[in-house]
């Protein structure tokens, strides 16, 4: 590759790098733990545009599904940059993405826990197409599986912050039951790492995020405020109902 696309200088600009497509995330996944189908079926994961914004061969517009000069509000647009993927990075897409990449540790590829496979028989019985095979040996040290993780998922990317926490997670899973539940665990987490989730270096701050002018402290016997989303897709016409 070009000299430029291997600089790490670059990911430390914060003008550089972008979100990452979860399609393209959701393939790398599938090739870096190296998904296996049963009786050698192709994968099949219709439907996944509800759930994560987009779907293979099936954009509503020949744009694709998300625009290029698309600005996030807030410090993207301040600086006068675009983010195109932000623009189908919804809370309910987010959370799906994650919901279903867990589906896919814990049982294969399978519609059961919110997962991306299709409904075969019934909704109620879980259809497994094939399963992740990548696994820790039983002896390897929790360093060494982060660092297996951390070249599969990132390309050695991961702050030493993000690992020190990986580390520690999977010691205290596989001491509790062992080192498969060890490794799904931490997998979770993986997927939900900066790092993995965009191409740019994640630089910490020492300074304190500000809180903003709407935050207001939990009431009084309350360690926490709940945040409600309602996404409302579409909308109907009352009107003629």
């Amino acid at each position: 590759m070009d000299r430029e696309a291997r600089s790490p200088v670059l990911e430390a600009d914060p003008t550089f790098g972008m979100l990452r497509d979860p399609y393209i995330k959701l393939l790398h996944v599938l090739r870096a733990l190296k998904y296996s189908a049963f009786n050698g079926r192709e994968i099949f994961m219709p439907g996944l545009e509800p759930k994560i914004g987009v779907q293979p061969l099936s954009p509503q517009t020949v744009f694709g599904f998300y625009l290029p000069e698309y600005q996030a509000p807030g410090p993207v647009t301040d600086a006068n940059l675009v983010s195109p993927v932000a623009q189908i990075a919804t809370a309910p897409n987010m959370i799906a993405f994650v919901n279903g990449l867990s589906s896919l540790i814990d049982r294969g590829l399978t519609h059961c826990n919110e997962g991306f496979g299709i409904i075969k028989r019934s909704p109620s019985t879980c259809n497994v197409e094939g399963a992740i095979t990548h696994a820790p040996n039983a002896t390897q040290s929790p360093e060494s599986v982060i660092d297996d993780l951390d070249l599969l998922l990132t390309g050695r990317r991961w702050s030493t912050a993000t690992r020190s926490v990986l580390v520690g997670e999977y010691s205290r899973v596989k001491d509790l039951s062992n080192a498969t539940s060890a490794f799904r665990h931490v997998f979770k987490l993986a997927i939900a790492t900066t790092e993995f989730n965009k191409n740019v270096a994640n630089t910490r701050s020492n300074q304190t995020r500000s809180l903003g002018s709407n935050f207001s402290p939990p009431r009084p016997g309350r360690s926490f405020n709940a945040i409600f989303v309602l996404f409302q897709r579409g909308v109907a016409d009352t009107f003629n109902v």
